[in-house]
């Protein structure tokens, strides 16, 4: 699959995935980013989360060596931006290859934890999908409704 989305290869996408030590996945529709750290820590276990954004790189640098004091920091933190929907990423295969990686890792008792990180992604899609519809702060709705 050499497919580009958006700008985005697909391939190396999926490579990326598949390879990089710690990624971020940045998605367009919430502000929440999947953090992907596969490398070991005390508990034998990959530290995989969702996190709140960041100013700078070396806010990230800082906030993983809070999280994880007895992890060195990775010489590199690969970020993606994400620029669909989550079923997108889903349709396209991405999801699964993400889940892979995970149990791949931290073996089959990381199964729950996929299936929460996909509900929490979803939820938060739709909590933002929701705030657009709304015109919450940061939104304006086209439509006024007459009361």
């Amino acid at each position: 699959m050499s497919e580009e989305l958006d700008g985005l290869n697909l391939s190396e996408l999926i490579e990326a995935i598949a390879q990089e030590e710690v990624l971020i996945v940045r998605f367009q529709n919430f502000e929440e980013r999947l953090l992907l750290d596969m490398r070991l820590g005390e508990d034998e276990q990959p530290l995989v989360r969702m996190v709140g954004p960041v100013s700078s790189a070396e806010e990230r640098y800082a906030e993983l060596r809070q999280i994880r004091p007895e992890v060195a920091l990775p010489e590199r933190i690969m970020v993606v931006p994400w620029p669909r929907s989550f079923s997108e990423m889903q349709r396209l295969g991405l999801w699964d290859e993400i889940s892979s990686r995970i149990l791949k890792v931290a073996g089959d008792s990381a199964t729950a934890l996929t299936r929460e990180l996909r509900t929490d992604i979803e939820r938060l899609e739709m909590l933002e999908l929701a705030a657009i519809i709304r015109g919450d702060i940061g939104y304006e709705t086209l439509w006024e409704r007459d009361d």
